[in-house]
């Protein structure tokens, strides 16, 4: 299930820009959000005709 959207909105007035912590690319990245996805919206065992 899809988390809550936040009460309020964050503050856009004078946003802190810094370097990134890490970065997500490539395998990892796919996997981690195919996990997400798949979590929040579940699998289905048919499959649309090609």
């Amino acid at each position: 299930m899809a988390r809550q959207a936040p009460a309020t909105d964050p503050a856009q007035d004078s946003p802190e820009v810094s370097a990134p912590k890490h970065a997500a690319a490539g395998i990892p990245a796919l996997l981690h959000t195919t996990r997400i996805a798949t979590a929040q919206m579940g699998t289905s065992a048919r499959c649309a005709p090609c």
